[in-house]
């Protein structure tokens, strides 16, 4: 994706709607004066993202093999990944630009997803059969590779966190999350449950009176 591109051609509805902002914000400038820059964000992430099927690769493949489920690696893809505490640095450096830009901001670690997947399954001790290759689907990017002059000569940006610091990261963050997950079925377990005035049998058995009962433990 290069950033000095004058028309991208976007391959699928969800960044034709980036690219129709970007007219709404450039139509602004030149009519109204407004000050601004279009960011194009590259496959950021962070350790503590929300869990689910449409999270990126690398927090689907972490959230996963850390619980011993499988995941697919779309054979051939590859990207970039920026660690959000330094894309909140190139978003500061980007509230100083003078003149309307679109700065493509990202890593200039390209890597392919197999790779990512295989540094993840490593760091987890996951079992190597979880990871599963199928085809890329329709209409999505194989090689998400962008330009970043702008980002460095505009932005005077370069990121700190490496790939494998950041996979180190995501994996601690999600074997904190089990032991978390764990911690607390351990405890639902060890609580007593009521039925009225009767004590439910549980692995640690309290008798409660009928007062109690009702005041609550």
């Amino acid at each position: 994706m290069d950033d000095a591109l004058a028309l991208p051609q976007p391959n699928n509805r969800y960044g034709l709607s980036k690219w129709l902002g970007e007219q709404l914000i450039q139509y602004e400038v030149r009519s109204c004066g407004l000050r601004a820059a279009t960011l194009r964000p590259c496959m950021i992430y962070h350790e503590a993202e929300s869990l689910g099927d449409h999270r990126s690769a690398m927090i689907r493949f972490a959230g996963n093999l850390a619980r011993g489920l499988p995941i697919d690696v779309h054979k051939g893809s590859a990207r970039a990944w920026l660690h959000v505490a330094d894309a909140v640095r190139a978003i500061e450096a980007a509230a100083h630009v003078e003149q309307y830009a679109a700065i493509n901001i990202g890593h200039p670690e390209v890597v392919y997803t197999a790779d990512l997947a295989a540094m993840i399954r490593a760091e987890l001790d996951a079992d190597p059969a979880l990871i599963r290759e199928s085809a890329l689907p329709p209409q999505m990017t194989l090689i998400k590779r962008p330009t970043l002059d702008r980002q460095r000569h505009m932005l005077g940006f370069e990121p700190r966190i490496s790939l494998a610091e950041g996979v180190r990261r995501v994996c601690a963050y999600q074997r904190m999350l089990i032991n978390s997950e764990n911690s607390a079925e351990a405890h639902a377990e060890s609580v007593p449950r009521r039925d009225g005035n009767r004590t439910i049998e549980t692995p640690t058995e309290v008798l409660l009176s009928p007062v109690q009962s009702r005041l609550g433990p």
